[in-house]
């Protein structure tokens, strides 16, 4: 076998044992989400209840990705140590199918962000209003907005106003949660706004006039918030979605070369 050869089946090993590892990592984290409860009640904040299947049919597809990811890079590796051309033909096509399998990934999410964008803020709003309480230690989802609401710097669905009738409002006769407001610590469970009761004011002003002077007050609705976090971390995650899927077409076309290189050998013994 020539240098040539040699090199492309070291690159393999190096590159299969890469997908091995990605095939691991995606079956991990789907069970971690799928075993994690407070996950789990995270995704149902964004989670239409007409499409309440929807997260939970992309997390079993994920790991059957990872599994297929798994699968074919072990196939991979196999076909490059026996020097087989039906398994590394078998391994470039079922890469093929993995990087189709990417794009239309990314289409259906660009479709679903742009339809399920007005049901997601819908359903935010109607949690808010309806489920929220005041005690973040014995309710899941008024834990996760806590949560959520502390980590983005943002109130409610669509803004403050969401809270206006609220159950929240109902029970407290404030306005709005500690985590809608400016902190002195940094624990969404245990929350203490620098001032509550300006807060508290600039959310009465707000809900009135749509507009107010934010001082205390996180104005931006969480929707808006989770999309701007999207938005600025995007180039990222394509990114790194782009230079995997350069590494699989890579993957493939030395997988061809070494097909090659294999069916010259075996003509060159005839």
């Amino acid at each position: 076998m020539s240098f040539g050869a040699r090199l492309t089946k070291i690159i393999l090993y190096i590159f299969n044992a890469f997908f091995l590892f990605c095939g691991l990592v995606i079956i991990g984290t789907s069970i971690y989400i799928l075993s994690n409860p407070d996950l789990e009640h995270f995704l149902d904040v964004v989670n239409h209840e007409e499409n309440n299947d929807f997260i939970l049919a992309a997390i079993i597809t994920m790991i059957m990705v990872g599994i297929l990811v798994i699968a074919t890079a072990v196939l991979g590796l196999i076909g490059t140590w026996k020097n087989s051309r039906c398994m590394l033909i078998m391994y470039c096509l079922l890469m093929g199918c993995i990087v189709l399998a990417q794009v239309g990934a990314g289409v259906m999410a660009v479709y679903f962000r742009v339809n399920l964008s007005q049901e997601v803020r819908h359903t935010m709003r109607i949690q808010v209003h309806q489920e929220v309480t005041a005690d973040p230690h014995d309710d899941t989802i008024t834990r996760i907005w806590y949560s959520i609401q502390y980590l983005l710097d943002c109130c409610g669905g669509k803004g403050p106003i969401d809270y206006q009738g609220s159950h929240f409002q109902n029970d407290t006769h404030d306005l709005v949660p500690e985590t809608c407001c400016r902190l002195s610590n940094d624990d969404s469970m245990n929350p203490e706004p620098v001032d509550y009761a300006t807060c508290n004011a600039e959310a009465e002003i707000y809900i009135s006039q749509h507009e107010g002077p934010g001082t205390q007050l996180w104005q931006t609705g969480c929707y808006d918030a989770l999309t701007d976090w999207l938005v600025a971390h995007a180039g990222m995650l394509i990114g790194v979605a782009g230079a995997v899927m350069l590494v699989e077409i890579l993957g493939i076309a030395f997988a061809c070369m070494l097909v090659e290189e294999i069916r010259r050998m075996k003509k060159g013994r005839r």
